[in-house]
């Protein structure tokens, strides 16, 4: 399971102020995903320097596009708060829910991944050994799993969330896919969250020496938990191969 934040989206008109747009950003024409991963780009910028929003030229972009681009690449649960004047400008504004456990669990992913991670590590033995970290230290959280679908749960709740399996060592999917993200952005290692309504699911991917590679840390730890026990069945692999047990928007993900 994973949890789906719903986007805000408010219709506003401007009565007065002057709104700055963000530099650079081709705003546009038709609305295409290029448009959208370049403003969440942007979007991504601007919250590592410690805002939390940005207006744009309204032309050419989506507030579904826009969060899901920002879902696959933060490692924080969040709301996204859209608000568009005419055609003319959106403001775009991240919310993260329960800030404090998430700033915690990113304190504590990068502890970890300073202990667990050498500079003399190849890439795939970094990846493994934080894979194995989460699965060791984590228990799948049946009840949340029975209790919630991908629209009902609040974004606030630790299950969800990278706290939920850094902190707690309790969650769904969408926790260990997270907290697995989390882990690697602090070992400088880049990796996306990959989020399927239809399965009720999320997990990650990562480029493998010019490769895409797949990884899923909930499906790799047993339920019943069965302590230091990893299974390496859905670790780095292919697309085709993932294919036989998970569904995605393949085309999305690959352009991201």
């Amino acid at each position: 399971m994973r949890k789906f934040l719903g986007v805000l989206f408010v219709a506003a008109a401007v009565l007065f102020g002057a709104w700055t747009l963000a530099p650079g950003l081709l705003g546009h024409g038709a609305q295409t995903a290029e448009n959208d991963f370049q403003a969440t780009q942007q979007l991504l910028d601007t919250l590592a320097d410690g805002g939390d929003s940005l207006t744009f030229r309204a032309g050419g972009l989506s507030e579904n596009g826009i969060f899901r681009a920002l879902e696959a690449t933060y490692p924080y649960a969040f709301s996204l708060h859209c608000t568009r004047r005419g055609d003319t400008t959106m403001t775009v504004r991240v919310e993260v829910d329960n800030a404090e456990a998430q700033k915690q669990a990113a304190l504590l992913a990068k502890g970890v991944a300073d202990s667990l991670v050498t500079d003399d590590m190849l890439l795939r033995d970094r990846l493994r050994v934080l894979h194995d970290y989460v699965v060791k230290n984590c228990v799948y959280d049946t009840g949340t799993a029975a209790r919630e679908t991908l629209s009902t749960g609040s974004g606030a709740d630790a299950p969800f969330t990278a706290a939920g399996a850094l902190v707690d060592g309790k969650a769904v999917c969408a926790g260990y896919a997270r907290a697995y993200m989390q882990l690697c952005h602090a070992a400088g290692i880049d990796m996306v969250y990959i989020s399927d309504q239809g399965m009720n699911h999320g997990w990650n991917a990562v480029r493998l020496y010019g490769d895409v590679r797949y990884i899923d840390v909930t499906f790799d730890d047993p339920v019943p938990d069965r302590g230091e026990l990893v299974s390496d069945e859905f670790f780095l692999k292919g697309a085709d191969e993932f294919a036989h047990t998970h569904t995605w928007d393949r085309d999305f993900y690959d352009e991201l």
